[in-house]
């Protein structure tokens, strides 16, 4: 029975068994071993009698015997060398050569060894072998790797089945060659040199791994293991080769050099766009937890990218959308969806709120499962508050145009009604109408005046509200006597508007000011105005001015009160803006009378203010400095 962190191991090693069983599954005797020794798979009976799954690969059976694999292995894992060959003698004699080199996992974090076993030929055996010719000839047959015996001056002297088959050529074919002549032009120097040295005492034997030639142009890759065959005087008879076919086994590991070629491009090149793209960017694990986040990320953050590490992305300043922001993270992880484009608010570290472009994508592992997720933002706080300028804008010109069909539908009204008048009454006068008689004649000219005077009011309104938006109007002061100015306008709004009774109260002294008169009478007039529009006929007005010095801050005041409907609580600040009305639509006013009347007020360093009137109406109250 294994444990659960057996499973686990287990399945780590995965990838590397199938590929291992892809790539030497037809090749002979093989095993595979793990970064740590264990011994992961055997291929073949001839690495079943040296290895065992879950043993250490040193840990050799009984019978079995090696003093160089300790150090073979070492020099794979640790000096980083290609590949090296050890020797293993198994019970009863028999040398065996096994092949080991690394071969790194997909993901290039995990290291594993590949032994290639085949039986081997040890120098006093060959000499056995050549003295007893009935052996020698059985083991040359039929052995089960290539075997051939070269003359010193590289020519072929003898070659087994297994060989011919191997180079692609006949035994009668390879005796008129050398072996110069199939090796690739690569290979030649190097075996030519290990060849020398050994004829020169230097070596008892060499092995290299080289490629042939066959005749169709193909190529074939052997591991060759070279001895030199001594006659009895000591004296150099020939060489005995030995051929392992490894092409499957190179261009396996060719491929996987390729590929690990490809994986480390690619992991670069993500490397250099993540740590160099202008995009804040941030890889995070299944949690959603921060595990990298590259210099723009800390750019945008206001702190060094390192500090982020450790960090959830759904706590990384942002507010309001925390829920969705998991959900969203857990769908991605899950492979419930790809990836999600979502627009959150910020806080970064120095207190700024901002607008951010999330794009999280879900990244998967070797085995299409998702092992983490990567995450860009994009600062769009900019973009963000030029929308929201423009959407105000746009609802600005929405009211101002409202506003402007208000203004002219008013102005068209109040314009009408007094044009109307003017056109009737001077009609009457030329007509020599008998009933316009020369008693009547100054009645209809002074009605004239004040139809002319009303037209010319709702013009000058007009013009001095665009004035007054401008702020280009600028109160001319002189002294005058409140009094009298209130009283003179009273007389004519009271000749001209008979339908209301208007009830003046002036102050007990003859009180004086600086002021500007023009505007004090529209903002006086505009008041009486005012509360003749928005009551009924018969309805009271009272005008008062109080000429008490208010609260010692020498300022005077001009208090207008009707007893009529009063003025909602919400719009008793919103009248003294342009264009707004209190009254229904049907009646007359284009909504800038009192509108003046604060900016007059204002002019000259005062206030207005609505409230409602002790018993019902009403009470509109302009204050004012004396000076």
């Amino acid at each position: 029975m294994t444990s659960n962190s057996d499973d686990v191991a287990g399945d780590a090693h995965v990838n590397a068994r199938v590929r291992f069983h892809s790539a030497f599954g037809t090749v002979g005797d093989a095993v595979l071993v793990a970064e740590s020794g264990e011994v992961l798979e055997v291929l073949g009976p001839l690495a079943a009698s040296v290895a065992r799954v879950g043993a250490l690969l040193t840990d050799l059976p009984s019978g079995v015997v090696s003093d160089d694999l300790v150090a073979g292995m070492s020099a794979v894992m640790t000096a980083g060398a290609a590949a090296v060959s050890v020797h293993l003698l198994v019970a009863g004699a028999s040398a065996v050569t096994m092949r080991v080199f690394g071969v790194l996992s997909e993901d290039g974090t995990s290291l594993y060894l590949v032994g290639v076993l085949s039986p081997d030929i040890a120098a006093n055996e060959l000499d056995r072998l050549r003295r007893n010719d009935r052996v020698y000839e059985l083991w040359f047959e039929r052995a089960p790797t290539g075997v051939c015996l070269v003359a010193t001056d590289g020519t072929f002297l003898r070659a087994n089945p297994a060989c011919c088959r191997l180079v692609g050529r006949s035994e009668s074919e390879l005796r008129t060659l050398t072996f110069q002549d199939i090796t690739h032009p690569d290979d030649v120097l190097l075996d030519v040199s290990s060849l020398e040295d050994v004829l020169a005492g230097r070596a008892d034997r060499y092995e290299m791994d080289k490629r042939y030639i066959r005749p169709d142009g193909s190529i074939v890759w052997v591991h060759l293991t070279v001895a030199l065959l001594l006659d009895e005087a000591e004296q150099p008879l020939h060489f005995i080769s030995m051929l392992e076919d490894i092409t499957d086994r190179r261009n396996a590991q060719e491929r996987l050099t390729a590929t690990l070629e490809r994986l480390t491009a690619t992991l670069e090149l993500w490397r250099t766009m993540f740590e160099f793209t202008p995009l804040a960017t941030a890889e995070l694990d299944l949690n959603g937890v921060i595990i990298r986040a590259n210099a723009a990320a800390g750019r945008l953050m206001g702190c060094d990218p390192d500090e982020l590490v450790g960090l959830g992305a759904v706590e990384l300043g942002v507010t309001g959308t925390t829920t969705q922001t998991s959900r969203n993270l857990a769908r991605l992880a899950s492979g419930e969806m790809a990836s999600s484009v979502t627009e959150r608010r910020f806080t970064d570290r120095a207190g700024r709120e901002r607008w951010l472009l999330a794009h999280t994508a879900a990244v998967a592992g070797p085995a299409g499962v998702v092992d983490r997720l990567v995450i860009q933002v994009v600062d769009v706080t900019e973009g963000r508050v030029l929308r929201e300028r423009l959407q105000r804008s746009v609802d600005e010109l929405s009211v101002a145009y409202r506003e402007k069909a208000a203004l002219m539908t008013a102005l068209s009204h109040d314009l009408r009604t007094p044009l109307a008048t003017i056109r009737i009454l001077a009609e009457l006068l030329v007509s020599g109408d008998p009933t316009a008689t020369d008693s009547s004649a100054p009645d209809l000219a002074r009605r004239l005046l004040a139809e002319s005077a009303r037209t010319e009011g709702v013009l000058g309104d007009l013009v001095s509200s665009e004035r007054a938006s401008a702020g280009s109007i600028t109160p001319r002061r002189v002294q005058i006597s409140l009094n009298t100015l209130v009283r003179r306008v009273v007389d004519i709004e009271a000749d001209e508007r008979s339908s209301h009774d208007i009830v003046l109260r002036l102050a007990d002294d003859e009180h004086t000011m600086w002021a500007d008169p023009a505007l004090v009478e529209r903002m006086v007039a505009n008041l009486i105005s005012n509360a003749i529009r928005h009551t009924r006929a018969g309805t009271t007005i009272w005008v008062i001015v109080d000429a008490e010095v208010a609260s010692g801050n020498g300022s005077t005041r001009i208090v207008v009160e009707d007893d009529g409907a009063g003025v909602p609580d919400n719009l008793k600040e919103a009248i003294f803006e342009p264009y707004v009305r209190g009254a229904p639509a049907d009646r007359p006013g284009s909504g800038i009378g009192l509108f003046l009347v604060r900016r007059f007020a204002e002019f000259h360093g005062g206030t207005v203010d609505c409230t409602d009137r002790v018993g019902g109406g009403a009470r509109f109250q302009v204050t004012l400095p004396l000076r």
